[in-house]
């Protein structure tokens, strides 16, 4: 089940599943979160973690893109919540976020590695 998630939000672009670490913060406030990117795609990202931003908050999240040695810091906002362990795995806990704006070359990354595929360990690398 997954709450706080509108009938309209559906995972329209094709993602690649992944499994990086990902450090986010609540826009304005000093505090950080951590957790997981569990998929992304040019659109947003599914993040594991039991900290949860308010739905339509602005979140800065900070990871390593695809084929780069550094990490990016991008605006999302939180566009529903997944509150409930789906199959009993507490992975799936967590929140989806659209990205307010993607820079080109994060966009071509992501993309790049949606066509190749792989494992989710090797989005990262």
């Amino acid at each position: 089940t997954l709450g706080g998630r509108s009938p309209d939000v559906r995972q329209r672009e094709a993602r690649v599943d992944s499994a990086g670490p990902v450090r986010f913060e609540v826009m304005g406030e000093p505090v950080f979160y951590t957790g997981f990117i569990q998929n992304i795609s040019h659109g947003g990202l599914f993040v594991h973690s039991f900290t949860m931003p308010p739905l339509g908050q602005h979140v800065a999240v900070r990871f390593r893109v695809p084929y780069s040695e550094e990490d990016v810091e991008l605006e999302v906002r939180v566009v529903w919540h997944r509150l409930e362990e789906a199959g009993g795995h507490p992975e799936s806990v967590g929140f989806g976020a659209a990205f307010v704006s993607l820079p080109a070359a994060v966009e071509e990354a992501i993309n790049r590695k949606i066509n190749e595929g792989g494992a989710p360990a090797d989005f990262f690398a």
